[in-house]
């Protein structure tokens, strides 16, 4: 018998979930708002209590917002702590796990391919939820207020960190696609200065083309 829902997270997800009551009422009734609000030249914040949800309303835009069948991404603050959430509905057209619960698990097993890659990071997944019956699915992940990669290599100067990070993205991208992995891009990698650090996010595996 095939699950309608399934569901993976992180303890420390869990804990903080724990810690604030009532912040997934809160979230649902929110999320409910802001699929009512479709014009995107208000880009509004909704709050409630300690949480605060702000949509990302660029990635909204490029990915057309306010059909009921498209993605949305919002940061979510709960008290001090800050995610990136992403709804991707649509997915029952896949007979295996799907969206949310996928994108957990490839997040962990990025994570063992790049482990041994110095200046390398895979971004912390927290939770992943499929609901077959509603045909949608959520992922969270710890948020990260960085620059996405393709944006940094685009606008330094620097020829000296251009071939370093060029470098370091070849090798990322020789042990994912050695390993089944599609989507390694460095639009799919943030980059922080500071710590001369790339994250890796929204990796998948490739899918059997017979599901």
């Amino acid at each position: 018998m095939e699950r309608l829902r399934q569901i993976k997270y992180t303890p420390e997800f869990k804990d903080i979930i724990a810690e604030n009551p009532g912040a997934l009422k809160i979230f649902l009734k929110l999320e409910e708002e802001i699929a009512a609000h479709t014009d995107l030249r208000e880009e509004k914040v909704f709050e409630d209590g300690d949480v605060k949800i702000t949509p990302l309303y660029d990635e909204v835009r490029a990915s057309g917002y306010g059909d009921n069948k498209a993605n949305s991404y919002l940061k979510v603050e709960i008290g001090d702590e800050a995610f990136f959430v992403k709804t991707i509905p649509g997915h029952n057209q896949y007979k295996d796990e799907s969206g949310g619960v996928r994108e957990f698990k490839n997040s962990k097993y990025v994570k063992e391919i790049l482990r041994w890659v110095q200046g390398v990071e895979v971004v912390e997944s927290q939770l992943g939820y499929e609901d077959k019956e509603k045909d949608v699915t959520y992922f969270v992940s710890k948020w990260m207020d960085l620059p996405r990669l393709n944006k940094v290599l685009n606008e330094t100067r620097s020829l000296e960190m251009k071939d370093s990070l060029n470098n370091r993205v070849e090798i990322i991208q020789r042990r994912l696609n050695e390993n089944n992995m599609m989507d390694v891009e460095p639009y799919n990698m943030f980059y922080d200065e500071k710590t001369d650090t790339i994250y890796v996010f929204d990796i998948f595996e490739k899918r059997d083309s017979s599901i």
